[in-house]
């Protein structure tokens, strides 16, 4: 059962790691829009995964209602997205959670990640019927429908809120590799730059010197 009078979820993936360039803020600022977007037409609910980009939303002034620590490795996101599903399976159920969409960072490229919001619930029936495989004309249930539905809510889910975890999280090991590459290149070119500097200047010094020896031998001749 869902109504309708709870608020929209929005469930936002965010880096807790320090040097990911442009990770959070580009995520951030996507779902702060969203956020306020959404909240003009009714109440919205905001969670964060990341502590950083928690803090980083509530020092924005945007009202966060929960938050979660974000995993470190594929293991801890499977577990949390776990959890994660569990317990929005479980409001679900009962009638406490009516929509729920999760933004995140997908991978596109290596210096490419593009925020991207995605509707779990209420779910997109068609789109899934349209990509399961065709039913086989016999099966066998030992659950009640009841019971059926709400695992395969809860399966559904864990499942989607994996994939856009693992979205989230290749770009967010992918960020590190690209502010590290720009500032090896930057490093590059600030050296080159010292180097031609640093030439200019033993020139100087040289044509200086010469002029003075020059000088000085005019001078003792005159």
């Amino acid at each position: 059962m869902v109504t309708d009078h709870w608020p929209i979820t929005l469930l936002v993936m965010t880096s807790k790691e320090p040097l990911c360039g442009s990770y959070n803020p580009s995520v951030l600022e996507f779902a702060e829009g969203r956020w306020r977007e959404i909240g003009e037409a009714g109440p919205t609910r905001l969670v964060v995964v990341g502590q950083r980009g928690l803090h980083q939303l509530i020092g924005r002034g945007v009202a966060v209602a929960a938050g979660e620590p974000a995993a470190t490795s594929l293991a801890g996101l499977h577990d949390l997205m776990k959890r994660l599903a569990e317990l929005a399976a479980r409001q679900h159920a009962v009638g406490e959670l009516g929509t729920l969409r999760v933004i995140d960072n997908r991978y596109q490229s290596l210096s490419e990640q593009v925020p991207t919001e995605v509707q779990l619930l209420p779910p997109d029936l068609m789109a899934i019927r349209r990509s399961a495989p065709a039913p086989e004309s016999r099966f066998h249930r030992y659950l009640t429908p009841a019971q059926l539905l709400g695992r395969l809510v809860q399966e559904y889910l864990f499942i989607s809120l994996y994939l856009s975890a693992v979205e989230s999280y290749a770009s967010e090991q992918a960020s590190p590799l690209v502010a590290m590459d720009s500032s090896t290149r930057n490093t590059g070119r600030m050296l080159d730059t010292l180097r031609d500097l640093e030439r200019r200047e033993r020139q100087q010094a040289i044509t200086a010197q010469g002029l003075e020896l020059i000088g000085a031998r005019f001078a003792a001749e005159s």
